[in-house]
């Protein structure tokens, strides 16, 4: 073989090479794409009874884990809420299906976070996805407070002083 023979056989066999490469990628990442799941959105309504002020914001928690309710800050996702001067408002939203435990709170002096007292007590009204009646002596957890999100649910929360 003289030189340029070698260099096309060298060329032709790397072009091979790199077509064997990009298959491998690209069925990688068709198996890849294909593993991924995305949670379906769904439409879930809320309404919150017994709203005390008729201006101040209310913030709904979606929490997923266990270990991260009622925390705040800790949620999967929040979603606001705009009184409408009565004592009861609904909102619907689009969200991702799942199990969640919600918390609700009313932020009074729009801190944009639950003020709390002794022992981790708000002081704002609040309220808890199952409507329980959290104390010190039955603190919330991710168990008590969850409930399935799926398409058309719809949820009451009381909040509490």
């Amino acid at each position: 073989m003289d030189l340029h023979a070698n260099v096309t056989f060298v060329q032709t066999k790397n072009k091979n090479v790199m077509k064997k490469i990009f298959k491998i990628c690209g069925a990688l990442a068709l198996l890849s794409a294909g593993s991924i799941s995305y949670a379906q959105q769904v439409s879930v309504t809320l309404t919150v009874d017994q709203v005390p002020d008729a201006k101040s914001k209310i913030y709904v928690g979606f929490y997923e884990a266990k270990n991260d309710f009622p925390k705040h800050g800790k949620h999967a996702f929040r979603k606001v809420i705009e009184p409408n001067g009565t004592s009861s408002v609904t909102k619907t939203w689009t969200v991702p299906a799942g199990e969640y435990a919600l918390a609700v709170y009313q932020d009074l002096n729009n801190n944009d976070h639950l003020e709390t007292g002794l022992f981790g007590i708000p002081k704002e009204p609040f309220g808890l996805s199952t409507n329980l009646k959290a104390g010190l002596f039955n603190l919330p957890t991710f168990k008590k407070c969850r409930v399935d999100v799926k398409e058309g649910s719809q949820f009451t929360i009381r909040l509490r002083k």
